[in-house]
């Protein structure tokens, strides 16, 4: 009885069958799914190695004496809080702070303002606990209606701040484009 049992790892000798195609299909199925999975993540490493390959070198910066001439040194857009001014410095962080007061103290009465800047708008709650915070410092230059504020940290700024209502009339900031020239921003209030 023992001889009539085949193996338990023998395969049937028989042609026929459909254990025999469902193990040819099973082998070619696994083929396809291996050869598919390693023909996607060579497509994959040869597309990234093709970007970089291609990849532009970074652009350099542009310094003001390469501008032509009719480029201007300051730009104005409007913003939905009022004006924004941007202007190139050349120079170190104190010419940075002078560029930043001579736009602050363009706020003056007297002066002609950016068009739709209002000398008149009520202060808000943020508003107000940041000039209670400039107020624990010194002005670092006063005008007839403007005291001016260069308030430390982290970020180059300037302040003005009108004497008789006290709210923020501009406030510009500064930052370094590139060693020896800034980029300062300054912002007007607008009703």
């Amino acid at each position: 009885m023992a001889d009539s049992l085949p193996a338990a790892d023998s395969t049937p000798t028989d042609t026929g069958g459909f254990g025999r195609l469902a193990r040819r299909i099973a082998g070619w199925t696994a083929n396809l799914l291996a050869t598919a999975l390693v023909l996607v993540a060579g497509l994959g490493v040869g597309r990234q190695v093709l970007v970089w390959w291609y990849e532009s070198p970074p652009a350099t910066a542009v310094n003001r004496e390469q501008l032509p001439p009719e480029t201007p040194a300051e730009l104005r857009m409007w913003t939905s809080r009022g004006p924004l001014a941007l202007e190139r410095v050349v120079g170190d962080q104190a010419a940075a702070v002078a560029a930043m007061k001579k736009q602050c103290q363009s706020l003056a009465p007297g002066s002609e303002l950016p068009k739709g800047v209002s000398q008149e708008r009520d202060v808000g709650p943020g508003e107000q606990r940041f000039l209670e915070k400039l107020a624990k410092f010194a002005p670092v230059e006063q005008t007839k209606e403007l005291d001016l504020y260069a308030p430390p940290g982290d970020v180059t700024m300037v302040v003005a701040v009108c004497r008789g209502q006290p709210r923020i009339a501009a406030w510009s900031f500064a930052l370094e484009a590139e060693p020896a020239t800034w980029s300062c921003y300054t912002f007007y209030s607008a009703k």
